[in-house]
């Protein structure tokens, strides 16, 4: 027995004394310890494997069509000459497994007079019970307007919550996008809209909210496609000619009427002219005024007698610059400039603020002025957006 006692109290002791150096080498290790960044990479590893994966990056689904080349060899034109009228032949590219549906049911263009109208719609197969469809529509243009501004009014005018800025590609071409509420479904609508004459062609690609990440790419790159194959760079009205006396000779649209003519004065001429509603509110007023020159009336004299004109017979008081550069008249002229003001009225406090286009031009013979005296694009888009296209066409037809 004492001699099992005297194994036991040595098996002890050797275990002890192990584990005290065991102990005491664990302290030095921790009190060695590297700095944080250059732990040995083992110390951390969970040997099993659990727990211990990596995450994996997840991929968003696209469609199947989702880059240049995909584009380029899965989709083909589709397009139509609506009324068989070639200035408005369109085409656009769109994934070739979509259908068709023409919706024009007469050949001429008598519906093409409503407000807007489907003349065709194309649609994807059935992706997980959702379909994606490019509608073209067409609409009558009544008066001068530029597409950025027909594009972001029609959206305002639906109650459409604009996404981002108009896409101001031209004065005749324009993109935007927008998110609309269609029989209890949040769609997310990319639309565009293209002139030809008196007539704007609009394609908008449609697909559920909850589509918009996977169809990105398509949606965007089909409606940049879409164009028209012959327009007419033709203003919307029909132009009438007024020739002022030897000093200019402009068109300006029918809608528009001349409502003065000075010519008492061979060195001192104007034209007024009035866009009117048909309870007779003026809602524009455009102003030519040509000085002939000579020694007695210089550009700095003809420019204080407009100023004077501003105040004394219009009681406008100008606020602020807004804008400056070159007007889109004639290269007749070797002096051409336009500028924007923002003016109010100096017989009451309440009125708002408003607009005047300016434009001082100058040849051999004549300075000629002209501006425009407008509601300001904040207050009324829409009139404001005819106001100013009329106003450039008449600059751009001065000759």
């Amino acid at each position: 027995m004492k001699r099992f006692y005297s194994i036991l109290l040595l098996l002890t002791l050797t275990f002890g004394l192990a584990f005290t150096a065991a102990a005491n080498a664990g302290a030095e290790n921790i009190a060695a310890a590297p700095a944080p960044g250059m732990e040995n990479p083992l110390l951390h590893k969970a040997f099993l494997g659990f727990g211990d994966e990596k995450k994996k990056k997840v991929e968003k689904p696209e469609y199947y069509i989702h880059d240049d080349k995909a584009f380029q060899d899965k989709t083909k034109p589709f397009g139509l000459m609506p009324f068989g009228r070639a200035d408005l032949e369109y085409e656009i590219m769109l994934p070739a497994d979509w259908t068709q549906n023409n919706m024009i049911q007469n050949s001429s263009t008598e519906s093409a007079e409503t407000l807007l109208g489907d003349i065709a719609r194309y649609e994807s197969p059935v992706i997980k019970t959702y379909k994606a469809a490019v509608r073209i529509q067409i609409v009558k243009l009544q008066h001068e307007i530029d597409a950025p501004s027909w594009l972001e009014n029609y959206m305002l005018a639906n109650d459409y919550s604009i996404q981002g800025k108009i896409n101001a590609e031209s004065l005749r071409s324009a993109t935007g996008a927008y998110i609309n509420i269609d029989e209890g479904v949040t769609t997310y609508n990319y639309i565009a809209v293209r002139f030809s004459g008196p007539y704007a062609l609009v394609a908008r690609f449609e697909e559920p909210n909850i589509m918009r990440d996977y169809m990105s790419y398509i949606q965007k790159k089909t409606i940049d496609s879409f164009h028209i194959l012959y327009p007419k760079e033709e203003p919307v009205e029909t132009q009438r000619v007024f020739t002022l006396v030897d000093a200019m000779k402009f068109s300006y649209p029918e809608s528009w009427l001349i409502t003065g003519n000075e010519v008492h004065d061979m060195s001192h001429m104007s034209v007024d002219l009035q866009s009117k509603t048909l309870a007779g509110r003026v809602e524009g007023y455009i102003r030519f005024m040509a000085v002939r020159r000579s020694p007695d009336e210089n550009i700095m004299k003809a420019i204080n007698e407009q100023k004077k004109y501003f105040t004394d017979v219009m009681g406008l008081k100008f606020l602020k610059l807004v804008s400056t550069g070159k007007s889109p008249a004639y290269v007749r002229f070797m002096f051409n400039r336009e500028e924007t003001y923002e003016v109010q009225g100096t017989k009451s406090a309440n009125l708002r603020p408003q607009e005047v286009q300016f434009v001082m031009l100058g040849d051999k013979e004549f300075y000629i002025f002209g501006f425009l005296f407008t509601q300001k694009k904040t207050s009324n888009l829409a009139n404001w957006a005819r106001n100013t296209q009329s106003f450039r066409v008449i600059l751009h037809s001065i000759k």
